[in-house]
């Protein structure tokens, strides 16, 4: 079976555009592509086509998709670039099924008329990176067992970097022993604003937040400032379940899809905060007790969900084989 999955990442200059775009959708791409290879190597192909300007194909890199076919859509609208990327599909070949992996794609796959469209999977799958808790803490220069806060936002982008730092401060005020992790591109905006604190207890980082949790002690789910993803997306569901897949207790907005199952695990852990004290209100206590960030870590890892790429396959194969048309 031979797939084309279009792909268009994050645009936060323009986040109105395509709301339902995520970090959490190209990173269950790449593990839908690489786990079908093993398994049918021999009848299945893959290609991938990337919408969005020069920085994509570096982005989707990091995220575990490699592909040099990308199409710069006018006005950052998927759907009147469909020309360009028919003929880029057609010239690859043809394909049984075309998979948007956001829904403002789905126009456009059907557009291009190359193949059956099927529907971006509702539930979006994550898993964190297979990094050894020391190799990432020394890459993060981090050669001690203080407690590492991660930030987590789909896409990292999307955090607000001052709120970020508000939060370390207070941790150092309040002479807590945690670290904040900020996944976010360390940007000159965010080492401008960060500089002149100096603070300690704040690492800004660009690596993958899939590598950062199996280093971490705790998390907390940021409501982003300026970012396409709401609390509510399917994308930040995505992101808790990775957390608890390593162990990694969640601070959890109550508008979380999975804020009941944190809730279950421990009331504490879902909190109604959008500013750096709340968060550390809640933050704090954990930060000190060790045995009860232990007794958390192998609560959470006891109920995230068995990990399942295959609906996505499934969806490919039963679907009818009507072509869709230009």
């Amino acid at each position: 079976m031979r797939v084309l999955h279009l792909i268009a990442p994050p645009d936060l200059s323009r986040p109105e555009l395509a709301p339902e775009r995520s970090d959490a959708a190209i990173r269950m791409c790449a593990e839908v592509i690489r786990r079908e290879s093993i398994h049918d190597h021999s009848h299945g192909t893959h290609a991938v086509i990337l919408l969005g300007g020069i920085g994509v194909e570096r982005r989707a890199e990091s995220l575990g998709i490699s592909s040099t076919d990308r199409v710069s859509p006018p006005g950052g609208i998927a759907a009147l670039a469909w020309r360009g990327v028919r003929r880029l599909a057609v010239s690859r070949g043809v394909y049984d099924v075309v998979q948007p992996w956001s829904r403002d794609l789905i126009r456009l796959a059907h557009m291009i008329g190359v193949g059956r469209v099927i529907p971006p999977p509702e539930h979006l799958v994550c898993t964190p990176t297979e990094h050894t808790r020391a190799h990432t803490r020394a890459a993060l220069g981090v050669h001690d067992d203080r407690p590492l806060v991660l930030m987590l936002a789909d896409p990292p982008a999307s955090i607000d970097v001052r709120q970020c730092w508000f939060l370390a401060g207070l941790f150092e005020v309040a002479d807590w022993p945690g670290q904040v992790i900020v996944p976010s591109r360390p940007t000159s905006r965010s080492r401008r604003l960060s500089a002149p604190m100096g603070l300690a207890h704040a690492t800004l980082t660009d690596l993958p937040t899939a590598a950062l949790v199996s280093a971490c002690d705790l998390a907390a789910i940021l409501p982003p400032s300026h970012g396409p993803v709401a609390p509510e997306h399917p994308a930040i569901a995505a992101s808790i379940e990775m957390a608890l897949r390593a162990g990694l207790p969640v601070l959890t907005p109550p508008a979380s899809p999975l804020a009941d199952r944190v809730r279950a695990i421990d009331p504490a852990l879902v909190a109604l905060w959008n500013t750096g004290a709340a968060i550390s209100t809640a933050l704090g206590p954990l930060l000190e007790d060790a045995a009860r960030r232990a007794a958390l870590s192998r609560a959470c890892a006891a109920a995230a969900s068995q990990v399942s790429f295959e609906h996505v396959s499934r969806a490919w194969r039963a679907t009818p084989r009507v072509r869709s048309h230009a």
